[in-house]
């Protein structure tokens, strides 16, 4: 019985990931994350433009919330809605743009030009962005793909690395489209410099020595006044 419920909760939780995804798709959605507790089931929204989530006077945020918990059968969901910094960091709101623009007919080495440029002007270490499928009609399928900066593809760093998978459905058919992204902040573990770590250690201790000699300058002069 316990498993039959645990099998059903997970269900419910994967169509409520789905659903707030195709319903705010227009939000941007990067991430949703629902967590059950024993009051009740927080449903966590990580989106590019929260706005359109909570809209006018907060009736979008409370039509969601209703509509879950009838259609979808979550017990008392509250919905949380999390600030994602830099959108243009984040693999799942590059994709979503591209599909969009591919959808609305501007040709795919544009768009992922246009979107290569984003995220090199967010500062990401390195990122690639391929298409697969048909481009046009009477054209076999293919694979475009443009990369830049520093991006691991193997081994425990590839961790570091986000990635993003989402279609733009076209006329002559689907094309997949693939976003990864390594943000500005990552440190790999074969591109540590040794050297600077131990240039800047002896930086730290010269300060941390003229502050103790400061100090105790301080209190001599104090003491000889007194």
């Amino acid at each position: 019985m316990i498993e039959k419920n645990f099998i059903s909760d997970s269900i419910k939780r994967e169509k409520a990931k789905d659903f707030i995804r195709k319903e705010m798709a227009k939000a941007g959605i990067v991430d949703v994350h629902i967590q059950r507790t024993t009051l009740n089931t927080r449903i966590i929204i990580s989106a590019e433009r929260p706005g359109i989530i909570i809209g006018r006077k907060g009736r979008g945020i409370l039509e969601l919330t209703q509509t879950i918990e009838r259609d979808l059968g979550i017990q008392n969901p509250q919905i949380e809605l999390v600030d994602i910094g830099n959108p243009d960091l984040e693999p799942n709101v590059i994709a979503m743009w591209i599909a969009r623009m591919l959808e609305r007919g501007y040709k795919a080495k544009k768009v992922m030009q246009r979107a290569l440029y984003r995220i090199k002007k967010a500062n990401a270490m390195g990122a690639e962005i391929i298409i697969r499928g048909t481009m046009h009609k009477g054209i076999k399928s293919r694979q475009e793909r443009v990369v830049f900066g520093y991006l691991k593809k193997a081994g425990n760093d590839t961790k570091h690395v986000k990635e993003a998978k989402t279609q733009a459905k076209l006329k002559q058919g689907v094309l997949g489209i693939t976003v990864r992204i390594v943000p500005p902040d990552v440190i790999f573990a074969d591109k540590i410099n040794i050297a600077e770590i131990i240039r800047k250690g002896e930086e730290n201790k010269t300060e941390d020595k003229n502050g103790n000699n400061q100090e105790e300058r301080t209190e001599k002069h104090g003491e000889s006044r007194a």
